[in-house]
């Protein structure tokens, strides 16, 4: 239908631009110029003759190449010409020039996915990348996924363009901070291209992906360490989103386990920006403010761990350093904060971030001797509300105060559930809407 609509209203522009001739200017001044054997067809890319394509097949990627460089529009008859000799890329998707011109488009300067996503439309980008041609119109069936694996792959892309142009501050302000000290940028867009491609398989994808990365990479033109990387980055894709969302990442081992499988900054950069664009891309709704916190903490534990080696500070100088801030934060009298400082366990204050510690002290100060002390406040940098319940602990108490969110109509996205030296229970919820 796209393609009719635009082949139908090119013809109408043809016929106003041909009568509007006869009363103005002459069609000299509106004769196409030529760029690079195509021609400009007022703005537009156009071809300057039918079989200008298949004379030589690598210009179906040249169109698109040239479309991103100079940033036009391309012609729908020249959109129509490239679907129907889509085909002749299958006898020159190794030719050196085909796949330099793909990286090029691909490692754009500027915002590759509405070309990308022409290059898809009129069927070329599968016919140079088959094994993107099997995931063109694969259906995700889950209650997350709002698209296409390939029009995830290519929002994905646009994304990751989008912060390294510096547009996502707001959204994104870890990943947009760093992605200026990515060294390998050429290779986080193909990554970020061939994270999915081995959906659909029947395997694990991203197994069978980095076995697709390891046969393409060189093949588009990527360096040895280049191929290395968005190797590792397509095996490992999931890595981040699994150890930040379903681990403790209050056990130091869980951050010294992913920090070791992450092995150095770059990776970490790299993986941590991958791991943004994949999630948004998914789809609308699916980022919130408690996986951007979540994935903020884990890159900060695991970048001090890789920057710091055995350096790294232990158990005991972390709860200390915590304990100090939160004293200077409450301000209260040496007395009265040893007190408190006695009734928590050490996992306590190596669960809970410095603000939820600083909460949780004043309401346990406020409550005194009561047997129940509840609180609940809009928690903005995780985008949910935090409810505290602190009583008096008991078996069965957690289930039943899950069960009472539950049955409010709340989500509980977080739990963590501590209890006093002398008995009481200090439970923090992370509640989102349904």
């Amino acid at each position: 239908v796209g393609d009719l609509t635009g082949v139908f209203l090119a013809h109408l522009d043809e016929k106003f631009a041909a009568r509007g001739s006869r009363f103005g200017l002459p069609n000299l001044f509106r004769r196409p110029r030529k760029l690079k054997g195509f021609t400009l067809d007022r703005g537009r890319l156009a071809l300057p003759y039918d079989g200008f394509l298949t004379e030589d097949p690598v210009r179906l990627i040249e169109l698109f190449q040239l479309a991103d460089l100079h940033g036009l529009e391309i012609h729908p008859l020249a959109m129509r010409a490239a679907a129907r000799d889509a085909k002749l890329i299958d006898d020159h998707r190794t030719d050196p020039r085909a796949n330099a011109l793909f990286l090029g488009v691909l490692a754009s300067p500027r915002d590759p996915e509405l070309v990308l996503r022409w290059m898809n439309e009129a069927g070329v980008l599968g016919r140079l990348i088959p094994d993107f041609g099997r995931i063109v119109a694969q259906m995700q069936f889950d209650m997350y996924h709002h698209y296409t694996v390939d029009e995830h792959t290519i929002r994905a892309v646009g994304l990751l363009a989008r912060i390294e142009a510096g547009d996502e501050r707001e959204t994104h302000p870890l990943a947009s901070g760093i992605v200026d000290q990515i060294v390998s940028r050429r290779a986080l867009r193909v990554a970020v291209l061939l994270h999915d491609i081995a959906k659909g398989r029947g395997g694990d994808h991203s197994v069978l992906g980095a076995e697709v990365a390891q046969r393409l990479c060189p093949r588009l033109g990527l360096t040895p360490a280049e191929t290395e990387t968005v190797v590792w980055l397509v095996r490992y894709h999931l890595l981040m989103s699994a150890t930040a969302f379903k681990r403790d990442l209050s056990d130091f081992k869980t951050i010294l386990d992913f920090a070791g499988q992450v092995a150095s900054p770059e990776r970490l950069r790299l993986l941590l920006v991958l791991t943004v664009v994949d999630i948004r891309a998914v789809g609308p709704g699916t980022w919130n403010g408690w996986k951007r916190q979540l994935l903020s903490d884990l890159y900060e534990a695991a970048e001090e761990v890789l920057r710091l080696g055995h350096k790294q500070r232990g158990r005991a100088e972390r709860i200390a350093a915590k304990q100090a801030q939160l004293a200077a934060t409450l301000g209260w009298d040496a007395a009265r904060f040893a007190a408190l400082v006695r009734r928590l366990p050490e996992p306590y204050w190596i669960a809970e971030p410095d603000d939820v510690l600083a909460h949780n002290a004043r309401l346990m100060d406020a409550a005194g001797t009561a047997p129940l002390s509840i609180d609940a406040q809009v928690y903005a940098t995780r985008g949910a509300t935090l409810v505290t319940i602190y009583a008096a602990d008991h078996p069965g108490l957690f289930y039943r105060i899950a069960g009472a969110i539950h049955m409010a109509g709340g989500n509980i996205i977080d739990a963590r559930i501590h209890t006093t030296r002398d008995g009481m229970a200090i439970d923090n919820f992370l509640v989102q809407d349904p």
